[in-house]
């Protein structure tokens, strides 16, 4: 038998306990991603294994049932070749398998799965602890896990890094939350999921597997309560390839020659995006809204409609020239100071920095669609151009360009709590942690549905909430992930439901999240890099995302849920000008910018079920998405090494991230690991070091604008997916390059980054 040989914890329990664990089957290694005709993975002619994180799962849940003296159940659920995870978990010491198995489950997402798992839980007896891996290679989603345990009505927490035995029915644990870590004790049963780096993973040759495993296999009409995959409220419409638009350019010589070209070429590089709009010193912030080469990046209106006030040819009315310029509006006075605000492929709007904006409104409020006067429009309407009516039998006035359609609205619709159109509600669990990133999203998304923003959090600064995009506010008097999902989903029961619920990819956001889907019936988007809105077959506007899918490839998915539930990378989004630009939401037009937004409070009570304490701050969460410059540490770099690296990150002002294999080894905090089951950022400058160049972990780099690979194998695939290449041992060139830094103009100063 192969297993680990660790113990699961310093305590034990003094009664038997039956721990299950929840696996999966993924693909090994570089899956292309392809879909069939339904709409599901190719699994067929790949290799396969047990999910990674879900050995390290087995393993406790062996530890559990036997450390006991109890016993271990494994469940997973897939076509019938998913039955070799069970084997395998079986010669690691579980004592018995449980398949769910039906054609009918083909294609199922996260939260029919989550039903069928449940169902299976449930068909086991009474069980002690649920384990579930903390994320897959397939996706990452995160969310299997607190969906099981909403439908099981138990306590979630994860991911754990130690667990340890409280009294006679509870138990305590170490969590890794991204960027801290925290103890929680909860009351048995609960759900837990596990941390890449709680013990060794489960793990036995194919020879050990038993040859009449003790697996019972379970059909969709022995689950209570599942539904079959169609029943999916959300689903991949395609996947595709990413174009590579980085064209490698690997320089030659000595390491002092090669450390000379490579700077060179970056400073070119940076030299040429600053004229086109985007700020050229490395150490500078990040790009507000540049995606990097080889983004896919949707939702993208032609200049001149994206801004909003007027559109191309068209003159607003009592706006002086000097105030505000548009395409094909008067240029504004280039001797007068300005600020401009503006997004990739739209035209920005110059404003003069000393306007004396009325009741503290930056810029005119007035809103115009394409080819439509701006002049006399009514206090009682607003004009917003390239948005549809969320009501079609309100009564409205339309007008609009080529491809654009405007839409006015009365003000005397029935908008809730006073504000326009649908509601898009941005829920974050701490709006420092990439919440600025996020409301912006929200807002720009409300602007293109005609809705406002409703920022939803324990607590925030309902100003800095304001400007970075929301027209009103939650607030919540608990932060208990259950309670608050519960609390939320009651609030929604008693109103108009909202046309999406956005939150971050934090620990708290996907758990309350996926526990709202839960309560929902409506389904999870989970990690999107990218959104836009675009109509159904029906006519209505709905969300679509984009989200890293491996190997090189892009799933586009989205939800026929009510409301629209995602979870969004906030390192992938465009940090965006929220209300500071009027053109931002229509709804901040009528509701007057500088006024304060409206807050309600939700009473949200403490969970009775789980208890955290001892909270400490490993890191700062959000400093890879607001460096300009990241130097991503492989294994091709030691531990011991990284002082050597200091040199150059100091200079450059530059930020550590890394590979998946050197956070699970601890070398550096998990919050710092790029990738489909790690972050997404969109610096100017990404350094590799040592980085091999996995499709897996490129993928958390897509958008940088220049990426900079330094590898001694020439054949490293980093070197297909940079676009300058250095061959050499990185000990050999580091001091070189950063000398050759310290020369160039570009690195002379590193102001401090953006905000996320």
């Amino acid at each position: 038998m192969a297993t680990t040989d660790s113990p699961w914890g310093e305590a034990a329990y003094h009664r038997p306990l039956h721990a299950v664990a929840l696996v999966k089957q993924v693909p090994l290694g570089d899956h292309p991603g392809d879909l069939d005709g339904s709409g599901r993975l190719r699994r067929d002619g790949f290799p396969v294994e047990l999910n990674p994180w879900c050995r390290r799962a087995v393993t406790r849940a062996v530890q559990l049932g036997r450390g006991s003296g109890g016993r271990t159940t494994v469940v997973t659920m897939g076509p019938p070749a998913a039955a070799d995870v069970l084997r395998e978990a079986l010669a690691c010491g579980a004592d018995e398998g449980l398949h769910v198995c039906d054609p009918a489950l083909a294609g199922a997402d996260t939260l029919v799965t989550a039903k069928a798992l449940a169902a299976a839980v449930r068909s086991l007896g009474p069980v002690d602890l649920v384990l579930a891996g903390h994320s897959t290679l397939d996706g990452g989603t995160g969310a299997v896990g607190p969906m099981v345990a909403a439908l099981l009505g138990l306590p979630f927490a994860g991911p754990a890094l130690s667990i340890e035995a409280v009294g006679g029915d509870g138990l305590r644990a170490v969590l890794q939350l991204d960027a801290v870590t925290e103890t929680a004790e909860l009351a048995l049963p609960a759900v837990l999921a596990v941390a890449e780096r709680s013990c060794r993973p489960a793990k036995a040759p194919p020879a050990a597997w038993p040859a009449a495993p003790q697996i019972r296999v379970l059909t969709l009409d022995q689950l209570a309560g599942a539904q079959p995959g169609a029943a999916s409220p959300t689903r991949v419409h395609r996947v595709e390839r990413v174009a590579a638009t980085r064209r490698p350019v690997l320089v030659s010589g000595s390491p002092a020659e090669q450390a000379a070209q490579a700077v060179a070429l970056i400073t070119a590089r940076l030299a040429a995006a600053h004229c086109s709009g985007r700020s050229s010193a490395v150490g500078a912030g990040t790009y507000a809204g540049t995606p990097g080469p080889g983004s896919p990046v949707a939702d993208r209106p032609g200049p001149a409609a994206a801004t909003g006030v007027a559109a191309t040819g068209v003159a607003a009315a009592g706006v002086a020239a000097s105030d505000v310029a548009v395409a094909g509006v008067a240029a504004p006075d280039p001797a007068a100071p300005s600020a401009t605000a503006g997004e990739p492929g739209r035209t920005a709007v110059t404003r003069r920095a000393a306007d004396p904006y009325p009741a503290g409104l930056p810029g005119p409020a007035v809103l115009a669609a394409t080819g439509v006067a701006a002049a006399g429009v009514a206090g009682t309407d607003v004009a917003v151009a390239g948005v549809a009516a969320p009501d079609p039998a309100a009564p409205s006035a339309t007008a609009g360009g080529p491809g654009r359609t405007a839409v006015t609205r009365r003000a005397a619709d029935p908008y809730p709590a006073g504000l326009p159109g649908p509601a898009v509600l941005a829920v974050t669990g701490s709006p420092e942690t990439g919440g600025r990133a996020l409301l912006g999203e929200a807002a720009r998304i409300a602007r293109r549905i005609g809705g406002h923003v409703l920022a939803v959090t324990p607590a925030a600064d309902p100003e800095q909430l304001r400007d970075w995009g929301a027209d009103a506010a939650l607030r919540l008097t608990g932060g208990d992930p259950r309670p608050v999902a519960a609390a939320l989903a009651g609030r929604l029961r008693g109103s108009r439901a909202p046309w999406a619920v956005l939150g971050g990819a934090s620990a708290w956001d996907r758990e309350v999240l996926a526990r709202l889907a839960v309560h929902q019936d409506a389904g999870l988007l989970s990690d999107l890099t990218t959104t836009s809105v675009r109509p159904d077959a029906r006519g209505r506007l709905r969300l679509v995302g984009g989200k890293p899918s491996g190997n090189g490839t892009l799933a586009e998915v989205g939800s026929d849920g009510v409301p629209q539930i995602a979870t969004l990378r906030t390192g992938s989004l465009t940090v965006r000008a929220g209300h500071a630009d009027p053109v931002t939401s229509p709804a901040r037009i009528t509701a007057r910018i500088a006024a304060p937004i409206p807050v309600e409070t939700l009473d949200v009570p403490a969970d009775p079920l789980l208890r955290r304490s001892d909270r400490r701050t490993e890191d700062d969460f959000d400093a890879v998405e607001r460096a300009a410059t990241v130097i991503g540490l492989g294994a091709g770099v030691a531990p011991d090494r990284y002082a050597e690296v200091e040199p150059l990150r100091a200079l450059l002002g530059a930020e550590f991230a890394a590979t998946r294999k050197v956070t699970d080894a601890g070398a550096l905090p998990h919050c710092r690991q790029l990738g489909v089951t790690g972050r997404n950022i969109a610096p100017r400058l990404y350094v590799a070091l040592g980085v091999s160049g996995s499709p897996h972990h490129l993928a958390g780099v897509e958008r940088a604008h220049t990426v900079l690979a330094v590898n001694s194998d020439p054949d490293a695939a980093v070197f297909a997916h940079c676009d300058i290449g250095i061959v050499a041992d990185w000990r050999d060139v580091l001091p070189a390059l950063t000398a050759a830094f310290r020369r160039a103009p570009t690195a002379a100063s590193a102001p401090e980054a953006t905000a996320v």
